[in-house]
């Protein structure tokens, strides 16, 4: 897997789309192209020191998920 740096911005609108394959697109005027993020990939949005910390992670099941290996 590709690794990226995360996005650290003060403010950001998002627009997610459901892709073919089980992918997932993830827009924001804050980066200029998209993030695509893969099944078995979680979006984090984090608050680091008051600004918003933008990052594909490797998921992590919990509890809620009907079944890990989706």
């Amino acid at each position: 897997m590709r690794t990226e740096p995360p996005l650290k911005t003060n403010k950001a609108t998002f627009a997610v789309e459901a892709l073919p394959e089980g992918k997932i697109g993830v827009r924001t005027a804050a980066c200029d192209d998209a993030r695509v993020i893969l099944k078995g990939q979680a979006l984090e949005l984090r608050n680091m020191d008051g600004q918003i910390r933008i990052a594909r992670k490797a998921r992590e099941y919990d509890d809620h998920d009907p079944d890990p290996g989706l």
